[in-house]
């Protein structure tokens, strides 16, 4: 808005400047919006080359969720991550592959032989019992929210997911961040 303290200060010219200057106002924002969405969704192409490539490097199936859930941690900031293999014959998801910070060992976390859970429990087992992306901005809001024991970290935002093969769960991956809000519709 431009005022003046003259009545009818503006005429047709002065009145056509400001329609241009506005037009090229909302041109350059226009812009900007679509150049910062070009620069995510490069981003999110290099991330899934980067995994492609990881994967076409080796042909064991754990070594290749290792390098994906590492570099989907990576690509999201998340501190923490987890893949899940579904265990169709008992309806069940089993923890294949532990990310804090880096690679760790299961044995870490707990020494059970094998972590399972049932779908529909936990954020993870949610997003594979409805095979779809939940994205939950703080956890302890979330009656889902399962915590992670033995872990010295507060955690508060996640990001779940399906692994499918068409209509087959495969199981399910779940990245975790320290703070609130961390993922957004954009990681989806």
């Amino acid at each position: 808005n431009i005022a003046h303290p003259e009545l009818a200060a503006f005429n047709g010219a002065k009145l056509r400047s400001f329609q241009l200057l506005g037009d090229q106002a909302a041109l350059t924002i226009e812009n900007a919006r679509l150049f910062e969405q070009t620069i995510r969704e490069r981003r999110n192409v290099l991330s899934l080359y980067d995994i492609g490539q990881a994967m076409a490097s080796t042909l064991v199936p754990n070594t290749i969720l290792e390098r994906a859930l590492e570099l989907t941690c990576q690509a999201f900031a998340g501190v923490v991550g987890g893949v899940w293999i579904h265990l169709p014959e008992i309806e069940k998801l089993s923890l294949s592959v532990l990310f804090v910070h880096e690679i760790v060992s299961l044995e870490l976390l707990t020494s059970e032989s094998e972590v399972l859970i049932d779908l529909g429990e936990g954020i993870v087992g949610l997003a594979a019992q409805k095979l779809q992306v939940i994205n939950t901005p703080d956890v302890r809001k979330n009656n889902h929210w399962t915590e992670i024991s033995n872990l010295e970290i507060e955690l508060h935002s996640a990001i779940a997911a399906p692994i499918t093969e068409g209509k087959n769960l495969l199981g399910a991956m779940i990245i975790l961040n320290e703070q609130i809000g961390a993922f957004s519709d954009d990681h989806i």
